[in-house]
């Protein structure tokens, strides 16, 4: 990094290159496995079904919960980060560190729904954890290499990763279509979650247990979905 011995290019190259939103995401991938597929799959979740709760407001709670938990990690960051600038005396503006944790955040909402909506298809963990750590790795990648090539770099757009730090927030404001780029596929995914979870758990025996190989066929859906917005979002670049 050119700018390395300023603060921002310090914070970037240390913490919010990599390892902060990597954090996000894949806390927000494992909390949803942990608060839906691995209770389905353990048998745990049939005890509170088996209490007066609809389906609908348990998948509602247990999103709540997921998204919760990761604005809790937000400003525990947020703090933690605003804290060292003051201990260490970092010359860099707190509104340009809160934006970018606010933007790390939702890059982890977005990778949790996402892992809601795998689980509500398929109830499995390895299957939510698989596909959610999945794209998540391949986000990275693709915003990270792609830009090094003149063939690549246009597609570099349609990762995640490139919407919540491609702006560049530790140095300058982000524009309002990234923040959409954001909340529109995790409004769209914990959708997706709560319907396939609805449909599928009209057997009795759980959420989506046993759909076997028709449930892979939703998975591109599911990353469509996750990728969509950005496809129309590219067009304002």
């Amino acid at each position: 990094l050119e700018d390395f011995n300023t603060a921002a290019g310090y914070l970037r190259g240390g913490l919010y290159e990599v390892l902060v939103p990597l954090m996000f995401a894949a806390a927000g991938v494992m909390f949803a496995s942990a608060a839906m597929a691995s209770e389905e799959d353990s048998g745990r979740l049939e005890l509170v079904l088996a209490q007066p709760v609809t389906r609908q407001a348990l998948f509602l709670g247990r999103a709540a919960a997921v998204f919760a938990w990761l604005l809790v990690l937000g400003v525990v960051v947020l703090v933690s980060q605003l804290g060292s600038d003051a201990v260490f005396d970092l010359d860099i503006g707190v509104d340009r560190v809160v934006e970018t944790i606010v933007l790390c955040t939702l890059l982890g909402l977005a990778h949790a729904a996402l892992g809601l909506a795998i689980a509500g298809i398929a109830a499995r963990p390895a299957a939510v954890l698989a596909i959610g750590l999945g794209v998540t790795l391949a986000g990275y990648i693709v915003a990270a290499l792609f830009p090094l090539s003149e063939v690549l770099e246009p597609w570099s757009r349609l990762s995640p990763w490139d919407w919540a730090l491609g702006g560049d927030p530790l140095v300058q404001s982000t524009e309002a279509w990234r923040y959409v780029a954001l909340l529109a596929p995790t409004v769209i995914l914990a959708g997706v979650g709560l319907v396939s979870a609805l449909a599928l758990v009209a057997i009795r025996g759980g959420i989506a247990r046993g759909l076997g190989n028709p449930a892979l066929a939703a998975y591109l859906p599911l990353v469509a979905a996750f990728l969509a917005p950005m496809l129309a979002a590219a067009g304002l670049e």
